[in-house]
């Protein structure tokens, strides 16, 4: 066997990490760069997007955040991408701005069953 310096693995480790953090900002990137341009019916098809949906349940969770249930009509019966520990968020197409003008609420999905799921957002109370 031939002995290996430490600060060589070190330095190794420090490459592969830069590397790995290098490849997930650009992830990242693409994953907003396709989607943001994508309508709602779009991403309901790809599965990252319910719509519509109805805040059937607010609770405070753990250090005084808010957790929500969410649910969307039950005839929809669409496959989605959604699990548990991802990051979601909720946002309101009330008002008639572009995707990436949307006010969101973002939390961890803590939750999922078919067409419910629980989000806790790391906020104290709900925007308005």
């Amino acid at each position: 066997m031939i002995p290996i310096a430490p600060c060589a693995v070190q330095d190794e480790l420090r490459k592969v990490r830069a590397l790995m953090q290098l490849e997930q900002k650009e992830d990242q990137a693409q994953f907003k760069l396709k989607n943001v341009s994508a309508s709602i019916k779009e991403r309901r098809r790809r599965g990252i997007t319910w719509f519509p949906i109805t805040i059937t349940q607010e609770d405070i969770g753990f250090g005084g955040k808010v957790v929500l249930e969410i649910e969307r009509p039950a005839h929809r019966q669409d496959l989605h991408l959604f699990q548990v520990g991802k990051n979601a968020s909720i946002f309101s197409s009330a008002l008639s701005q572009s995707a990436a003008d949307l006010p969101a609420l973002s939390g961890v999905v803590t939750s999922v069953r078919r067409n419910k799921l629980r989000l806790t957002t790391n906020k104290e109370a709900l925007p308005d």
